[in-house]
């Protein structure tokens, strides 16, 4: 193989001011770029259909939804060989930066640094509220000036969406396997937590994943060290948590609304997660928020 192309900096941003750099690129079906690397970082992540990116010695494939990685010492390239093509977005931005964000903040709740430094880079799913935003989000930071405020601004938008319903649903002191889930299991436990699909039990949630329920019950005790039962029922009492910290709905219909029809299971299940009835929980969730009470005059 050639040597690949190094990219420089200084060719996207002659000004020392400019923090980043965001473009927008389509690769119709049939192309293929160049082997190249770089002397800065990058992320990128597919708007819309797929392509093979080669990255280093692997090839991966990667779809609409998900976010790469790219480290400085990378060698990448892209292929597509079927599908109408791939249009993804790429911010460019100097690795100095990278390490006074990854200095200040606490990575471990979000997943872990995303430009980690394993043999191949990190791929994110992106979270199914954040993915719409993305297009109008991209507009406006290309539209500001090319600030640390633009920059951080959006950075943070988009590492938060890693710390999604996945974060903390792991059994206590259990030791994983892999790091993280896997990618069509992390989707599918988001699109399960939305309020529309949490009436459909671990067969919805296998539905989702695309795989047999036997094989996702396996990758939960593997990564998280829960069954699927286990987990479902925590995505249902968060669900029931915020709509009573969040809301005025009555009980029962919040139990209905997360997917659970007999009230006498909901207490049980939300008890269970949190120590307490759910009318207990509402009253000290709103503890000091409440309106004073009405004094009479005497």
């Amino acid at each position: 193989m050639l040597s690949p192309r190094l990219l420089h900096w200084t060719n996207y941003a002659r000004d020392p001011s400019i923090c980043f750099h965001v473009a927008r690129i389509r690769i119709p079906r049939g192309h293929a770029t160049e082997w190249h690397t770089h002397d800065f970082s990058e992320l990128f992540w597919v708007e819309q259909g797929g392509a093979t990116h080669l990255i280093n010695d692997q090839a991966q494939s990667i779809a609409r939804g998900e976010a790469v990685f790219i480290r400085p010492h990378d060698r990448h390239a892209f292929r597509i060989d079927a599908g109408a093509g791939i249009t993804f977005v790429n911010l460019a931005l100097p690795t100095a930066i990278l390490r006074e964000l990854e200095a200040r903040y606490a990575w471990a709740e979000a997943g872990g640094w995303p430009w980690q430094s394993d043999a191949a880079p990190q791929t994110r799913l992106l979270s199914a509220d954040l993915l719409p935003r993305l297009p109008a989000a991209t507009a406006r930071l290309a539209a500001r000036p090319a600030s640390r405020l633009a920059l951080d601004t959006f950075l943070l938008d988009l590492f938060a969406s890693f710390s999604s319903v996945i974060t903390g649903l792991g059994q206590p002191g259990h030791t994983p396997e892999a790091t993280s889930l896997p990618i069509w299991l992390a989707d599918a436990i988001t699109r399960f937590a939305a309020q529309n699909a949490l009436d459909g039990g671990s067969g919805r949630l296998a539905e989702l994943a695309g795989r047999s329920p036997e094989h996702v019950n396996r990758t939960l005790r593997r990564c998280l060290g829960v069954t699927s039962s286990q987990l479902l029922n925590r995505l249902r009492a968060d669900y029931a948590g915020r709509q009573l910290r969040l809301t005025d709905l009555a009980i029962a219909d919040i139990a209905l609304a997360c997917g659970v029809h007999h009230i006498g299971y909901f207490y049980k299940l939300f008890r269970a997660h949190f120590a307490m009835t759910p009318a207990e929980y509402r009253r000290v969730q709103r503890m000091g928020m409440a309106p004073p009470s009405r004094v009479t005059p005497g």
